[in-house]
Formats: C-alpha cells, sequence, structure tokens
C-alpha cells in the first residue's frame, strides 16, 4: 500500500510538472485568477509581458497589476459565478502602459471557482486604428481646406483690385495712400497662408513634379511654429534658388515632419539647423540637413527609427508612425534620407532629392 501510494505521488508530481512546463512554454500570456480576483498562476509570457519577477505575481491582484485599479474593472467575469463561460473581452489599459484584449474562461474545481485567462497585446493594432482615423480626418480636412480657401480667395481678389485701383488715384493723400497700402499688403499676406496652406494638403500626385526647396522649408518652417516658439531655427542655402525633380506637396510632408520631430527631441528648446546645398558624393542632386540639439537616439533604437510603430516619445506623444511615413514618401520621391546620431549631441536627418531638370533637358 506504501509502494502504491509512493507511485501515485511519483505520478502526480510528475504530471504536475509536465502541465507547469506546458504551461510555462506556451507563447502567449496565460493566468488562473480565483474568485477574489488573486493570481493562483501565471506563465512567463505573462511576466514578460508586464515586466514583472514571476514568483512575485502570485496572490497580486489582476486589476491592481494590469490596470493599477483599486477595484475590479467594469464587466469584469471573475467575480460571476464563474460557470464555464468564454470569449469575453476586457480591454485594459496595463501597468506598462500596454493595451490588452482578455478572454476569459471559467471553471470549477469542487467548491473552488477560477478563471482561465488568456491576453493579447494590441497595442500597435490600436495604435494603427487611430492613424487611420487620423488620415480620415485628415483627408476630409484637405477637402475643407480647399472648400474654404476658395470662399476666402474670392473677397480677398476684391481687396487686392479694389486697393490697386485706389492706390492708382490722384488725389490720395499720403496717409490715407499708406492705410491703403498697408490693407493690400495683409490682403497679399492672407492669400499667400491660404496658397500654401491648399499646397500642403494637396494630393502629391496632382502636383508637378518639381518644387522650390526653399519654398519647401519655409513653409514647412511656418507650419511648425508652434512646435518652434523657443528654438533657435538657422536656415542655410548658398544657392539662391535650388529647385529638385519632386512633388512639392511630398517634400513638404517630410520636412514637416522632420522638423516636428525634431522640436519633440528638443522639449521645445534648442537650436534647429537646417542647410540646404551639394551633397558630398558629388551627385547630381540637392541636399537638406535636418539637424536638432536634442539628446540623441541610442545606437540601439537608431537602426529601427524607420520601422512603423517604432518611438521613442513618452505616452501619447506620438504613434511610432511619423518617420514610417516619411521613409515612404522619400521612396515614392525617388530620394533618400540617411540619420546619424550620437548621445548627448542632437541628431541629423540627410535627405538627398534629385535636381529639377534643366530647361534644355526637357
Amino acid at each position: 500500500l506504501a509502494l502504491e501510494k509512493v507511485v501515485m505521488l511519483k505520478a502526480i508530481g510528475s504530471a504536475s510538472k509536465e502541465w507547469r512546463s506546458t504551461f510555462d512554454g506556451i507563447s502567449e500570456p496565460l493566468t488562473v485568477i480565483d474568485s477574489s480576483y488573486q493570481i493562483v498562476k501565471a506563465n512567463k509570457a505573462f511576466a514578460a509581458l508586464v515586466e514583472q519577477d514571476i514568483k512575485k505575481l502570485k496572490t497580486r491582484r489582476c486589476y491592481t497589476l494590469l490596470a493599477n485599479r483599486r477595484t475590479p474593472c467594469v464587466g469584469c467575469p471573475v467575480g460571476s459565478d464563474a460557470q464555464p463561460q468564454g470569449g469575453t473581452r476586457i480591454q485594459l489599459q496595463g501597468k506598462s502602459k500596454k493595451d490588452l484584449l482578455v478572454w476569459s474562461y471559467g471553471i470549477r474545481t469542487g467548491l473552488e471557482s477560477y478563471h482561465f485567462q488568456f491576453y493579447r497585446n494590441v497595442s500597435k493594432e490600436t495604435a494603427l486604428a487611430s492613424t487611420l482615423i487620423q488620415s480620415e480626418k485628415m483627408a476630409a480636412l484637405g477637402k475643407l481646406v480647399g472648400a474654404v480657401a476658395h470662399e476666402i480667395n474670392n473677397p480677398l481678389a476684391g481687396i487686392l483690385a479694389t486697393s490697386q485701383i485706389l492706390l492708382g488715384e490722384d488725389e490720395l493723400d499720403a496717409s490715407m495712400r499708406d492705410d491703403i497700402e498697408e490693407i493690400r499688403s495683409a490682403a497679399w499676406r492672407s492669400k499667400k497662408i491660404i496658397d500654401d496652406l491648399l499646397g500642403f494638403t494637396s494630393n502629391s500626385e496632382d502636383q508637378p513634379e518639381e518644387a522650390s526647396l526653399l519654398e519647401a522649408v519655409q513653409t514647412s518652417l511656418t507650419f511648425s511654429k508652434a512646435a518652434l516658439k523657443e528654438v533657435l531655427v538657422k536656415v542655410q542655402c548658398p544657392d539662391p534658388s535650388p529647385r529638385a525633380g519632386v512633388s512639392l506637396s511630398a517634400l513638404q510632408q517630410v520636412l514637416f515632419n522632420l522638423i516636428t520631430n525634431a522640436a519633440q527631441a528638443m522639449n521645445g528648446k534648442g537650436t534647429l539647423d537646417i542647410r540646404v546645398g551639394e551633397p558630398g558624393d558629388g551627385s547630381d542632386a540637392w541636399e537638406i540637413s535636418v539637424k536638432d540639439s536634442g539628446s540623441g537616439i541610442p545606437a540601439e533604437r537608431l537602426k529601427h527609427i524607420f520601422d512603423p510603430f517604432h518611438t521613442s516619445k513618452q505616452e501619447g506623444m506620438g504613434t511610432g508612425l511619423g518617420l514610417s511615413i516619411v521613409r515612404s514618401l522619400t521612396q515614392k520621391m525617388n530620394a533618400k534620407i540617411e540619420v546619424s546620431s550620437e548621445a548627448g549631441r542632437g541628431t541629423e536627418f540627410r535627405l538627398t532629392v534629385p535636381r529639377a531638370m534643366k530647361e534644355e533637358e526637357r
């Protein structure tokens, strides 16, 4: 009898060890939660998800660990009668700032009731959905801008025409002439802003394949003013009128992303150097350098900087798609983008774009 008991205990121990090994071997995060919301068992994938030592997870309450709450999450099935049920999904904002979807299945063993929990990290899907919604909003905004610009341009044209007629009157005294000149100047500035806005929001494919680099830089800086309030901006361009064989709208979007990214890297304070010139390799192209005085990017992150959803910004500051979009637009322009960075010394992006064709080459 004693021998049978020993054999049985060994078999139970072996089965328990095998179950534990299988449980830990599953690549998806799993836990077993009791009726008081305490973690009874957790696998290694779950410990990695919440960035905790697996030995310290037992008896931790799930809602505290995952959602940083003092009470159970709204709609949580763990507190229910725990009869077998499946597929209940709860979206949590975890302690590690990840969006999770949780499937919970109730189980009962004798008088005890438990919930088997399966977790999936959907942070990337959430960010992508948010970005798609934002893209739709921007597309709608582009159409709205076009309609509004048309409505504003009509009265502006009237103001410009009338002011020009009035300035042609010989009887105007100097004071009135100055006032009318100021009105005309303000109307021209307003028209320039509207034209820039139309160019920025227009479809790149509809634009002629030639762009003024200085115009692209200045327009991008104009739309980045809010982020550059306390940033010293330096623009260098030895050539008075460099032109590239790319879409102006696409180039402006690339520069806007790079400038905004630089401003965020400096926390809105520092120096931004933008230089337009010839690349060092002597190729028939132009190089636009955007260099910030921020904290720099660690080497291990630098190689992933153009990957979708890769971001080093604080929570809520970005989705990690800005530089991915930059690379996509750069490829469409048949251009090239490179980055170099050093910890504590800032980051430099170098955009190489093809020169516009000369008149005799057309």
